[in-house]
């Protein structure tokens, strides 16, 4: 089943933040591990704008979670217990 871009874009950013939230992060210490700038993780949280795999693979480190589960809400080599 495939989904249009926008919605697949608000999901992950949906991920992205709940992930952020449950970590205690702000968005200014989460842009900065992942090294990019608050506003465009505003941007990606918020689904306005999507990302490039090399972005999609330093937030992911910074949240110390799979690309997997950013993308697909599925976990495979690291664990994540919150709430999607």
């Amino acid at each position: 089943m495939e989904i249009e871009k926008g919605k697949f874009d608000k999901q992950v950013g949906q991920r992205i933040r709940s992930l952020r939230e449950y970590q205690h992060l702000t968005r200014e210490n989460l842009a900065e591990y992942a090294d990019t700038s608050t506003q465009f993780l505003a941007d990606i949280e918020c689904g306005r704008k999507g990302m490039t795999t090399y972005t999609l693979y330093k937030l992911a480190n910074a949240l110390h979670v799979s690309t997997d589960y950013i993308i697909q809400g599925q976990t495979r080599n690291k664990q994540y217990s919150g709430t999607s």
